[in-house]
């Protein structure tokens, strides 16, 4: 798992680090504690945190004993908490302090024998340190063996992005998570080190992580906030090389002109992703950070993969070519027929990784696929006749806010 003295995570809120060796065997203690719990293979493990130190161990944990990680939001209003835990039904949630009352409060409510994990200690609670990473024998840890899955066995559940409603429970299965682990599809974070704004409620923040493990790279753990000139001052403190955020990030890195503070000559590579970053943004950073490649990526939970992304030589704006083993169409909105270039129609997609399915939700997976097995993306696009795909827009009236998806519906809830 890496090289355990020059490659590691930094927490950059803390400067704690945590090496590949502790990675791993604090991840075979949370693996042999969740026995102890009596997880079997198939169980769901929630986990509601913000960008933490300590959250992929608890990913890995469950992972090497055959439960599914369910990762949600870890900003959690009691609407939101009952909503969560009625959906997948998890048994055992690991969470930051602050969502803790609420998801024991929604629990209580559903009758749900729920235990809840704080990742820091809070009273009242067990803990990461204090519960799950005590007491383990080392020969245990020594000897441990993973579970072994199959292919179609549901990996991880995560949130869907909302635009047709409350968030949907996406499972995703090893093999995609394993053919997206392929070294192509991480051999561009070698030597890198990286910042990911995304935290593991999107399943662009969990596939981040892993493929930063597997390129052997240095990942520095950033808040989960909008603070732009705190972003920039954590690329040039640790020499960031790479720095995987969302357009709105990158909007207020221009509009605040922090680019002209902060010159950031480390930088060399910035991916975009979780919304569309339109032209003349491109164009601001191209000027600001002429060194630095900006790459303009899109994808969904649903299809669980990059589906195309922008290259060196893409034309600004668009997000670039397909990706390996994707297929996308453009239909027409009304007669379904597949569109020819330079025509907006709906993106559809067919993928390797794509989603099983929405959990419990057999009505809502289907109708999330034509008559032909392709996945409605609810985007409208087109493609050029060099074959560059342009997002247009989403075909909802949804509100999209820092990549975070929200209902009409879900605001008069409240």
């Amino acid at each position: 798992m890496g090289d355990s003295i020059t490659s590691n995570k930094v927490d950059a809120r803390t400067s704690k680090v945590q090496t590949y060796a502790d990675m791993c065997e604090r991840s075979i203690k949370c693996a042999l504690w969740l026995k102890k719990q009596g997880v079997k293979p198939g169980d769901i493990i929630g986990l509601c945190t913000d960008n933490n130190l300590n959250a992929l161990l608890i990913l890995l944990g469950t992972l090497y004993v055959g439960a599914i990680s369910n990762t949600w939001d870890h900003k959690l209003s009691p609407m939101m908490a009952r909503y969560f835990l009625s959906l997948t039904s998890p048994k055992i949630v690991f969470t930051i302090s602050s969502s803790a009352a609420s998801l024991t409060q929604a629990a209580k409510e559903l009758g749900m024998n729920l235990k809840v994990i704080t990742l820091d200690k809070l009273d009242g609670y067990e803990s990461l340190e204090e519960d799950v990473m005590r007491d383990h024998d080392t020969r245990d840890i020594d000897e441990f063996k993973c579970f072994t899955t199959q292919p179609d066995d549901i990996a991880i559940i995560v949130p869907s992005s909302g635009t047709t409603g409350l968030p949907k429970g996406t499972e995703v299965s090893h093999y995609s998570l394993y053919y997206s682990m392929q070294p192509d599809k991480y051999c561009d974070l070698i030597d890198h080190t990286c910042i990911v704004t995304s935290t593991i409620r999107w399943h662009y923040g969990v596939l981040m992580a892993y493929k930063i493990i597997a390129a052997n790279a240095k990942k520095i753990i950033v808040p989960d906030d909008d603070d732009a000139e705190g972003f920039c001052r954590i690329i040039k403190k640790y020499r960031v090389t790479l720095a995987a955020t969302d357009p709105f990030m990158l909007i207020k890195l221009i509009k605040n002109k922090l680019l002209d503070k902060y010159r950031m000559p480390t930088l060399k590579v910035i991916i975009s992703s979780g919304a569309h970053l339109k032209k003349k943004y491109l164009e601001a950073l191209r000027e600001k950070l002429p060194g630095v490649f900006v790459s303009n990526n899109y994808g969904t939970t649903d299809t669980a993969c990059i589906c195309s992304a922008s290259t060196r030589t893409t034309t600004l704006g668009s997000v670039g070519y397909v990706s390996s083993t994707v297929r996308i169409k453009i239909a027409d909105q009304e007669t379904e027929e597949a569109l020819g270039p330079n025509k907006v129609g709906e993106l559809r997609v067919k993928t390797v990784t794509m989603m099983q399915g929405y959990h419990n939700n057999p009505k809502e997976t289907k109708q999330a696929f034509d008559s032909d097995d392709w996945f409605h993306s609810g985007d409208l696009a087109y493609y050029n006749d060099d074959g560059e795909i342009y997002i247009v827009d989403r075909i909802s009236d949804f509100i999209n806010f820092r990549s975070i998806t929200v209902s009409p519906g879900e605001i008069e809830m409240f």
